[in-house]
């Protein structure tokens, strides 16, 4: 891959830099010093992370959300992403059912932190959440009904591609079929989504306001 000049005296500054300064027995020392993480301690060492609801229909019209944080693009060409939840959610229930779904990013205000909760605490075993989450219904590639939020900052409708078994998760891997988002671009057409987007860190979120 070519790089600009500019570009490569900055590499060689750096690398110049790096065989210069060694790391010192202080600083080697203090590394190890590091107090040791485990558990969900371990997942929140990625915090802050966007606050995304993941939306399902089942073949006879059930319509759930979720609401996750563990999310990934995984390709530009073709446009994939993944997503974790847990086997026994409702949602993920009727993600295998339909092999379609939407995800969905939150902007940074207090009604969108309101649905985050809802969706994240209430079970859709037991609850219709559907029912209270406003929304309106995309359409999938193969057919399949997808609920959207109509609180959507951005979102996208989804194929499943693959879901495989990530320890006590089901991790799901889908082809992005239709994006949308209500953002502003910089001076050079690139997407600036960050200034407006709900984030959560140990269930504190950041917001356009103290809440």
């Amino acid at each position: 891959m070519a790089v600009s000049p500019s570009t490569a005296r900055a590499l060689q500054s750096l690398s110049l830099t790096w065989k210069r300064s060694p790391m010192s027995e202080s600083s080697a020392r203090r590394a190890q010093e590091y107090p040791a993480v485990t558990g969900r301690d371990i997942a929140a060492l990625q915090d802050p992370r966007p606050m995304i609801i993941i939306g399902a229909c089942g073949p006879n019209g059930e319509t759930c959300f979720a609401t996750v944080i563990w999310v990934t693009p995984l390709s530009h060409n073709p446009p994939l992403i993944a997503f974790a939840l847990r086997a026994k959610s409702r949602t993920m229930q009727l993600i295998q059912q339909s092999r379609a779904c939407s995800i969905t990013a939150l902007p940074a205000t207090e009604k969108a932190v309101e649905l985050a909760e809802y969706c994240g605490t209430t079970s859709g075993n037991i609850v219709d959440k559907a029912s209270q989450v406003p929304h309106f219904i995309a359409t999938a590639e193969n057919g399949s009904p997808v609920p959207v939020p109509e609180l959507a900052y951005a979102w996208e409708v989804c194929g499943v591609n693959d879901i495989q078994q990530a320890g006590d998760h089901l991790l799901v891997i889908c082809s992005v079929e239709k994006a949308h988002i209500d953002c502003k671009r910089d001076k050079k057409g690139r997407l600036i989504p960050h200034d407006m987007l709900l984030c959560v860190q140990h269930g504190t979120y950041a917001t356009d306001r103290v809440l």
